[in-house]
C-alpha cells in the first residue's frame, strides 16, 4: 500500500499534464511513532515489598504528575496536579533517574525498579469497505485547465497500468 501510494504521488507530482497544477499533495497515512515503554521489574519490586500497581503509579506520577486533590468553583471541578519540573523537551532516560522512594538502604530511583525499551508503532491504518486504504488529496491550482474528474481519470489510468502492466511481444513490461 505504501509503495503504491508513493508511486501515485510521484505520478501526480511529475506528470507533465497534472504536475504543474498540483498543490499541497498529501496522504492520510499515519507516520510511525517511537514509543518509550517502561516495564516494571517484578523481581526487584517484590524484593522491596512493592506491588506492580504501586510502581506503575510511581512511574505515572513521575511522567505525568499526580492528582493530589480537587478544587471546586461554581462552574467546574479542577484537579490539583503535582508534577516533577521538566524542560520543554523531556529526556525520557533522565526521568528514570528521578528519586521515587526513600528506603532504609537509600534513595530508590525509577531505573532501580523499571526497565525501558523503545518500540515503533505503525501509523494509522485506514480502511474502506473493509480493505486497507490510503487517501491522496491535492488542490488543483487556480487557472488550471484540469478538472477534478480529469485528474481522477488520469490517476485511475496510471493505477491500472501499474496494476496490470502490458507486455511486449518479447515479454518485457512497459
Amino acid at each position: 500500500m505504501n509503495s503504491l501510494a508513493k508511486r501515485i504521488e510521484q505520478f501526480l507530482s511529475e506528470s507533465k499534464v497534472i504536475g504543474p497544477w498540483v498543490n499541497d499533495l498529501k496522504d492520510d497515512q499515519g507516520k510511525s511513532n517511537k514509543i518509550f515503554q517502561i516495564e516494571v521489574n517484578k523481581e526487584k519490586t517484590a524484593e522491596l515489598g512493592l506491588t506492580v500497581e504501586q510502581v506503575a503509579a510511581l512511574s505515572a506520577s513521575v511522567l505525568n504528575g499526580q492528582i493530589v486533590g480537587q478544587m471546586k468553583t461554581p462552574e467546574e471541578q479542577i484537579d490539583i496536579v503535582v508534577k516533577v519540573a521538566q524542560s520543554e523537551t523531556v529526556d525520557l532516560l533522565a526521568t528514570l533517574e528521578t528519586p521515587v522512594l526513600e528506603t532504609p538502604e537509600g534513595t530508590l530511583r525509577l531505573r532501580d525498579i523499571c526497565n525501558y525499551s523503545y518500540t515503533e508503532e505503525p501509523g494509522i491504518l485506514n480502511r474502506y469497505q473493509q480493505q486497507r486504504a490510503i487517501t491522496l488529496t491535492t488542490d488543483i491550482g487556480a487557472g488550471s485547465p484540469l478538472t477534478a474528474a480529469m485528474v481522477i481519470s488520469q490517476t485511475q489510468e496510471f493505477y491500472q497500468s501499474t496494476r496490470n502492466p502490458r507486455r511486449t511481444s518479447t515479454g518485457k513490461q512497459f
